[in-house]
């Protein structure tokens, strides 16, 4: 081997070592995805000649996309021949990709990378590897962040890919029919390499990559990024793919910057419920609304990642724009998603979870009497009323659990709202019923009165409770909301010689 070659080989394994050590994967379970190419190969090698310094367990994979007949066919041989040679437990499959891109109407490229990166996630899991390792290098880096830029993308497009990150895989739940989709750890140690040097590792070591034909192909943007548009933008600067690289790190400091701001106020705005598909985030966008939009859009990314999302540009900016919006507003998002908003709230999640944890109160239909003492039963409701000896009020208990109700976004089984009222003031003929049209209220600590449809939507009873809410009705009028308040001209005042306690209970 020429000193040249010797050296640029040697440089390369000290990049995928020093790679390992830097992101903890010394000692780790690895999958090497090899297509057969010049990068992979490299990468696949320099891997292996780090086992033992480095601690490593490989494996390996390959999928055929089936979509250049005998020479996809041939790439596999060529995967399987080079795996058994270096002696490393390996998993290839084929996939009907067209079939895939068909019944999603993606293009060829994206169903590829969505089927690929599926299989891998799967292969990982079997050979419980802690990471993927791609082939990745600086022109693929450059040529990624030039198609985000064209795509209109943020910083998190044009930061481009990271040596080590995590992805969610879309479309695992189809393949493995369990409803979960991965999160999978993704190793990219070539990203300081070129092109170039991948080619001449190969020559240096005497290793004959396979050559994909379709990577000439104009049908593929990524190949016209490469072919057409770089070599325009080197007649500009024709340090076009370190400007592009320095652009990707630039932006990757911004990144991370506003990552970790807006991570350290994820526990004040955000709040996690369920599991699998029945993840829920709630946000308090009476808070984040105040936010600059770069935290606004973080926050939202993250939700969305939570609740096993697929993140979209178009995604963010509706989204954030909805942080300001009417309460009741809705928004589908990819992968059966749902963005929706309430007073001083919003929620992320799957549609069916959504409808679960935000679903309406049953409408209250008719009149029930209501004797006192007594009780009545409504439905989820139960009411009852006692008569007690004069004690302090206990309004500031109801103004709680009313907080938690509006915090919480949903009424609980055993949910208790207790008012205290005048007995003597309310009047009689007490009964429970929905709103009406027409109704009108004096709520505590006004002089007159305004229309109950006023009232809840000043109060923030949220739309989807008015029709169900229980009200308590005298022939003189609205006596309380419950959970929100009680008529004027039924406090307790110094006068009051019997309280009339009222208890609301919800049980669905």
């Amino acid at each position: 081997m020429r000193a040249d070659d010797s050296r640029l080989v040697g440089a390369i394994r000290r990049r995928v070592s020093d790679a390992l050590v830097e992101h903890d994967l010394a000692g780790r379970r690895i999958l090497v995805a090899l297509s057969g190419g010049p990068d992979s190969l490299t990468l696949l090698h320099a891997l292996h000649s780090a086992r033992n310094d480095c601690g490593l367990t490989l494996y390996g994979a390959h999928l055929n996309h089936r979509l250049r007949g005998a020479e996809s066919d041939a790439d596999a041989e060529f995967a399987v021949s080079t795996f058994a040679q270096i002696g490393i437990p390996f998993t290839c499959e084929s996939a009907d990709v067209a079939a895939y891109r068909d019944k999603r109407r993606l293009s060829l490229e994206d169903a590829a990378r969505q089927v690929r990166y599926a299989f891998l996630a799967d292969a990982a899991e079997q050979y419980g590897a802690d990471a993927i390792a791609l082939g990745h290098t600086a022109d693929d880096q450059a040529e990624t962040v030039l198609m985000h830029i064209i795509r209109g993308s943020g910083l998190d497009g044009i930061r481009g890919m990271q040596t080590l990150d995590t992805r969610r895989i879309a479309g695992m739940s189809e393949r493995k029919g369990d409803g979960k989709d991965k999160a999978i750890a993704l190793f990219r140690p070539l990203l300081s390499a070129t092109r170039a040097q991948t080619h001449a590792y190969c020559a240096a070591l005497g290793l004959t990559p396979r050559i994909d034909s379709s990577n000439t192909s104009p049908e593929f943007l990524r190949n016209r990024v490469r072919l057409e548009l770089m070599p325009l933008l080197e007649q500009l600067n024709p340090s076009m793919q370190a400007a592009l690289l320095r652009l990707a790190r630039n932006a990757t400091q911004d990144s991370d910057y506003i990552r970790e701001h807006a991570a350290a106020m994820w526990g004040d705005v955000a709040q996690l419920t369920g599991d699998g598909h029945s993840k829920v985030v709630a946000l308090n966008t009476a808070a984040l609304r105040h936010e600059h939009p770069a935290i606004q859009s973080y926050v939202l990314r993250h939700a969305i990642e939570a609740v096993g999302g697929e993140i979209t540009q178009r995604s963010i900016l509706d989204a954030t724009r909805l942080l300001s919006s009417a309460p009741g507003k809705m928004l589908n998002l990819p992968g059966r998603l749902c963005f929706t908003t309430d007073y001083g709230k919003a929620f992320i999640g799957n549609a069916d979870a959504l409808d679960e944890r935000l679903s309406s109160l049953p409408k209250l239909r008719g009149e029930f009497p209501l004797t006192v003492p007594g009780e009545v039963q409504t439905g989820v409701w139960r009411i009852r009323a006692t008569i007690e000896e004069l004690k302090a009020p206990e309004h500031e208990k109801t103004v709680a659990d009313a907080r938690k109700i509006a915090a919480s976004a949903e009424w609980q089984d055993g949910t208790t709202i207790v008012e205290s009222l005048d007995l003597d003031s309310v009047g009689s003929g007490l009964r429970i019923r929905a709103r009406q049209p027409g109704d009108r209220f004096q709520p505590l600590g006004m002089a007159g009165s305004k229309s109950l449809r006023a009232f809840m939507i000043d109060a923030r009873v949220p739309r989807r409770w008015r029709e169900g809410l229980p009200l308590l009705v005298s022939e003189r009028g609205i006596v309380c909301v419950p959970a929100w308040r009680i008529a004027d001209w039924a406090r307790i005042t110094d006068t009051t010689k019997r309280v009339l306690r009222l208890e609301v209970n919800y049980a669905s």
